[in-house]
């Protein structure tokens, strides 16, 4: 069982982290990036406003940053730290050489390629026949050492049943996190060390995020609104969508 402190110690270190990613992401926002999103469907939406059209262009590119630094930057090296430090007997986990893995558990009779990824729904069915695929390549391998391949997508969070005709296995949140420790409530005590180090570094993201909302404001008046300072749809459609990107103005 790895001791709580441990885990807290880790969590620490990749939140911090991922704290100094998400104010970097921020402050290289553009314009140009907010407004390459489908502006038909936030003008259907009913947005007037600059600033509340703006505000929803923000909220949405977050959410999608953060979900991606989150997976990146916390899941996978948590899990790889999580298979190595649990110290299981007769087995070994290291960064994975397999295409399409990363991270493998080898044991005397098994080798796991195993693909971490955030949550289940980032994950569709095209890429996961790539996947496959990439995991094929390395089970010939496995077989010429007398090893049983066993690739595995792995979900940090949630729950995920695979179909006895897919090729690759899939375990999300408890299951999966119980596959590299063995411990049942592991994905539990995830949540209990990330509780000591919430919050840390919700400062320094508030003060970047006002100062990026201010500049784009101002920026976009510049160039979307109209004399009642409203959104002018026509224009934000024609920046996203004419052959020939108006140039913006310079504030």
């Amino acid at each position: 069982m790895i001791r709580a402190q441990k885990i807290s110690t880790k969590v620490a270190a990749l939140l911090t982290a991922i704290g100094i990613k998400r104010v970097a992401a921020l402050e290289s926002l553009t314009l140009t990036d907010l407004l390459n999103k489908n502006p038909y469907l936030y003008q259907s939406q009913g947005h007037l406003r600059a600033e509340e059209y703006l505000d929803a262009l923000l909220s949405a590119r977050i959410s999608s940053s953060d979900e991606t630094i989150f997976g990146n930057d916390f899941f996978e090296p948590l899990a790889l730290w999580s298979a190595q430090e649990a110290k299981i007997k007769g087995r070994t986990a290291s960064v994975s050489d397999a295409a399409g893995a990363d991270i493998s558990i080898v044991t005397e009779t098994a080798y796991y390629a195993i693909s971490v990824k955030s949550g289940k729904n980032i994950f569709n069915s095209q890429s996961s026949q790539g996947q496959s695929s990439e995991f094929s390549a390395a089970q010939g391998r496995m077989k010429k050492l007398g090893k049983t391949f066993l690739p595995l997508i792995g979900y940090g969070y949630g729950r995920k049943k695979s179909r006895p005709d897919e090729p690759v296995d899939k375990k999300a949140g408890q299951e999966f996190w119980k596959l590299l420790t063995q411990e049942d409530d592991f994905y539990l005590r995830i949540s209990d060390a990330i509780a000591k180090s919430a919050g840390k570094h919700k400062l320094a993201f508030e003060q970047a995020y006002e100062k990026k909302r201010a500049a784009l404001v101002k920026a976009f008046f510049l160039d979307f609104t109209d004399t009642l300072g409203q959104v002018d749809w026509r224009k934000v459609v024609e920046f996203n969508s004419a052959n020939i990107k108006p140039k913006l103005s310079k504030p």
